[in-house]
C-alpha cells in the first residue's frame, strides 16, 4: 500500500484457463496473455495483458485474475505510465504499451507505478 491508498482486491474476477507448456508454479503472480485457444502463457513482448496468474495446478490449469485491481511486477526498462495501457513483456512482467499499440484503455489502465520497487497497480477490465 502506497500513500495510504490500496485498490488491491477491488472488483476482482477470476477465470480458469489452460496453461501454456512453459508455465509452472513459479509463474504464480505473472502477467499473462492468450497464446492459443483457452490457453494463457507469458507470450511475447507487447502482447495484450489478459491478467495475472493466481494459482497454477499440476494438471496444467491456471486461475487467472482478469478483472479488477491487481499489482504486477513491472519491467524496469519500460515502466508503465499512470493513465496509460500496459502490455506483457514476455517474461511475466508488465511494461508500457508501445506508442503504436492498438490496445486501448478498454482492456486495462495503469493506476499507480512504484519505480523504486518496479511495481504497477493496474485496473483490469
Amino acid at each position: 500500500m502506497r500513500g495510504g491508498v490500496s485498490f488491491i482486491g477491488i472488483g476482482v474476477e477470476y477465470a480458469t484457463f489452460k496453461a501454456d507448456s512453459s508455465l509452472s508454479a513459479v509463474n504464480e503472480g505473472a502477467a499473462v496473455t492468450l497464446v492459443s485457444n483457452d490457453t494463457v502463457g507469458l507470450g511475447t513482448a507487447d502482447k495484450p495483458l489478459v491478467g495475472k496468474i493466481l494459482k497454477y495446478e499440476d494438471d496444467g490449469i491456471v486461475s487467472v485474475q482478469y478483472e479488477g485491481f491487481a499489482e504486477f511486477d513491472a519491467d524496469s526498462t519500460a515502466l508503465p505510465v499512470v493513465g496509460g495501457v500496459a502490455v506483457v513483456n514476455g517474461a511475466g512482467k508488465v511494461k508500457a504499451a508501445p506508442a503504436t499499440t492498438t490496445i486501448d484503455m478498454a482492456t486495462n489502465v495503469v493506476v499507480s507505478v512504484d519505480s523504486v520497487n518496479n511495481k504497477a497497480v493496474i485496473l483490469l477490465k
